[in-house]
């Protein structure tokens, strides 16, 4: 008797080869055969949504090869990945081969399994299942729904905008968090604060930071000047400080779950740093069998999974290994049992981890690829550290107070124990091992041997990371294991977004389609809305959901909607998006046009695509391209206050420039001009100039101000200080240049004999 295994890919069909006797024949499938085209009826909504499936291109060739084996064998079986993709892909065999009439005298079963191993195979093979269809359902439903969203929004936005080329479910969310956060960043107001920082003579060179002054707890924005620093500095020095408290606690940290996922591809991209596509590639490798010594080994389980538990047999062998490698201090007391934190995990398979809990990293090193051999090795660390012994770190807090309602405190920490960081290495920038004297005691009096103000800036927002985006994705419940990375390869593909410096940023066709569909179908990029899809397809999955029934309750509000936004006339929805797009980044104001600087851009389409147009056309003709809002130079800033020219923006080989007539002046990157007046814009390009001041000796020093890479500085004699922008108001006189150079001079020696004194 004859038997045929199809499976997905060649390299898993020679992994699972060496494990299954002369016997069984075991092909590729080469991924999904059929799938649905990207044409007019693969789902029909009026016949019950109806699907019509069509070889996938390519598949001709292979398709042919299983039939030809499957005539010749007595036994299929559908050996393909254990998650709904995988069950999808054996239904979709076994209708294939239905229209070939192949499978009437055969017999049909489907094994899984959850790593490549020749237990795990064997085990399967001798317990054979049906289909799943309620899996099989699931699968369909989640492409049924991509298929009919896909395919009525984006004829939709190929008529009311030519360079938008689709829109997708899922994918159309995840822009969407992109492109707020980059408005939070864009929108974001930086703010100036200041904190004290202290040293005390018993206390050597730890550092203590000022928590109440004047019997008031101090929050975050408390000091917002250098001159209220100041003040409160010359009084600080004038009182008596002693140690009010001395607090010392212990802290246990626990070790993290294995991977799922999500998080290997954070871990990875943060690690490693592999994008999100790279880490599925490498992982793909490792889960179907590398070479190593000319054997096709699989190096872990499968890696599309939310679930962080691990079987019992090898949690034994975990705790075996961790007792006989590293002792057993550093094994956890009992098993951790863990359970996922994530929104609607459904937590169906094992978490990732190594096949083979005994193959050290070490061992292959120098038989795989260093990529692999670095993944392998964040795997197995992660697996075993899931297992060991709490970090002890012990925590010691100080708090020095005077009698006048002062009080400064500072805290450090360092590790006792190194539980399961003996595996994951150290992750803690804050570890402080200075020693601190042990004959302190509470009401001791402290000498203040250093006091001074620290400058800071409020910072905005990060921008998204591949791993910071699936983190959000997963905690607001949208998408799945299997979908992560390929939401973000199709977002760049489609141009909607690019990487900037590691951060995904939108491209302006991303802004515009995250416009459209937030004023025209907000409904169906809400999180919770695409969250509470996915959960419904869980129930499909589980059998608690009728998969056409979800089909039908999301087709007839969908379908009403596209049919109101289809008879909104193209100009209507572009006003409509004027505001939205151009406000971001000019909030309150017009943006005039930078030819006849009468009209004001607003956006327009044609067959070439969007762009932003001068609202008095045919008058004015001028246009530029949707990216060149803010790029486009020069830009004018309003006419000088005296000299009635205009002041432009405009950009060279070195960066920005500000220009008056003939006149230019560099701009340092410290400075933004949409928050500077004409006052100090006009000043700004006037620049340098050169002032007489007089001394407290009656003489007169002459000062030069003037503007370079680093912002505005006064030059006197042969030194330089910074006239900070947040101070200048663009009145440049010998009254207002004499207290700012004072106090610049000032903060200078005070620095210089800090240094000193360290």
């Amino acid at each position: 008797m004859k038997n045929l295994v199809i499976v997905e890919s060649p390299a898993k069909a020679k992994t699972i080869g060496k494990y299954l006797g002369s016997e069984y024949q075991i092909l590729a499938s080469y991924g999904h055969l059929r799938g649905l085209p990207s044409k007019k009826g693969a789902v029909d909504p009026s016949n019950d949504f109806a699907t019509q499936y069509e070889l996938t291109e390519h598949s001709d060739k292979h398709i042919k090869n299983l039939v030809t084996a499957l005539k010749k064998s007595d036994t299929l079986f559908l050996a393909t990945d254990p998650d709904r993709e995988g069950e999808a892909i054996a239904w979709h065999l076994i209708e294939a081969f239905k229209e070939k009439n192949i499978l009437s005298s055969k017999k049909v079963v489907r094994v899984s399994f959850n790593a490549l191993t020749k237990k795990l195979i064997l085990e399967s093979f001798k317990k054979p299942r049906n289909i799943d269809l309620f899996l099989v359902n699931a699968q369909r439903a989640r492409q049924c729904l991509d298929y009919l969203v896909g395919f009525n929004i984006s004829p939709l936005l190929w008529k009311k905008f030519f360079c938008l080329r689709s829109a997708g479910r899922v994918q159309s969310v995840a822009l969407r968090l992109i492109c707020e956060r980059e408005i939070e960043i864009e929108v974001f107001q930086s703010q100036e604060y200041w904190t004290i920082e202290a040293q005390f003579n018993m206390f050597g060179h730890i550092i203590f930071k000022l928590h109440t002054y004047n019997y008031e707890t101090l929050e975050k924005l408390s000091i917002n000047n250098e001159t209220t620093v100041e003040n409160m500095v010359e009084d600080l020095k004038k009182h008596i400080y002693s140690v009010s408290a001395i607090n010392k606690k212990e802290l246990k940290r626990s070790p993290p779950p294995p991977f799922i996922t999500s998080t290997l591809q954070q871990d990875a991209y943060n690690k490693l740093g592999f994008t999100v596509k790279k880490t599925m590639i490498e992982a793909q490798k490792m889960y179907e069998g590398v070479t190593i010594d000319n054997e096709s080994i699989a190096l872990i389980t499968y890696i599309r999974t939310d679930g962080v538990f691990i079987v019992g047999d090898v949690v034994k062998e975990i705790r075996n290994l961790i007792k006989e490698n590293y002792g057993k201090e550093y094994l956890s007391p009992k098993v951790i049992e863990y359970k996922s934190k994530a929104k609607n995990a459904q937590e169906a398979h094992e978490a990732i981890r190594p096949t083979n809990i005994g193959l050290i990293p070490e061992m292959i090193k120098s038989k795989v690829s260093s990529e692999v051999y670095r993944l392998y090795k964040l795997i197995w660390n992660r697996t075993i550290a899931s297992q060991m012994s709490q970090v002890v770190f012990e925590v010691l807090s100080f708090k020095v107070a005077s009698t006048l309602g002062a009080e400064f405190v500072t805290s450090k920490s360092h590790i006792v124990f190194d539980g399961f960081y003996r595996v994951l290495g150290i992750d803690e920038p804050d570890i402080d091992n200075t020693k601190v004297s042990d004959n302190i005691q509470i009401n001791a009096k402290c000498l203040l041997n250093k006091i001074s103000g620290v400058q800071h800036f409020t910072q905005p927002p990060a921008g998204y990371t591949e791993a910071k985006l699936i983190y959000n994705m997963e905690k607001l419940g949208i998408g799945r294991p299997s979908t992560y990375s390929g939401i973000i390869n199709v977002l760049k593909e489609r141009g909607y977004i690019k990487t900037v410096n590691k951060k995904l940023a939108p491209e302006s066709k991303g802004r515009l389609l995250t416009a459209f569909l937030l004023k025209y179908f907000q409904k169906y990029i809400e999180y919770d809305f695409t969250a509470n899809l996915e959960n419904q397809l869980d129930k499909v999955a589980n059998g608690e959901y009728e998969w056409k029934t979800l089909l039908s309750d999301f087709w007839q509000p969908f379908i009403h909607n596209i049919s109101s936004v289809t008879d909104v006339t193209n100009t209507v929805i572009l006003r409509s998006l004027d505001t939205k797009i151009i406000s971001n980044q000019f909030p309150d104001q017009e943006v005039l046009c930078t030819k006849c600087k009468e009209g004001h851009m607003v956006l327009g389409v044609s067959k070439f695509g969007v762009f932003f147009g001068c609202s008095r056309y045919p008058d004015c003709k001028h246009i530029i391209g949707v990216d060149s809002l803010t790029d486009e130079y020069p830009q004018s800033l309003g006419m000088h206050t005296e000299k009635n020219t205009e002041i432009l923006l405009n950009k060279g080989p070195y960066g920005l420039y500000i220009q008056c007539g003939n006149k230019s002046s560099a701009l340092s990157a410290r400075i933004n001009v949409k928050n500077l007046n004409i006052q100090q814009l006009s000043s700004l390009v006037d620049l340098p100039r050169t002032l007489e001041i007089p001394d407290n000796d009656g003489s007169i020093s002459k000062v030069k101000i003037g503007i370079s890479k680093y912002g505005v500085y006064i030059q006197h004699n042969k030194s330089f200080y910074s006239w900070p922008i947040t101070e200048y108001d663009g009145i440049v006189s010998a009254e207002t240049v004499k207290p700012v150079l004072q106090k610049q001079i000032k903060k200078a020696k005070a620095t210089k004999k800090q240094k000193k004194q360290k």
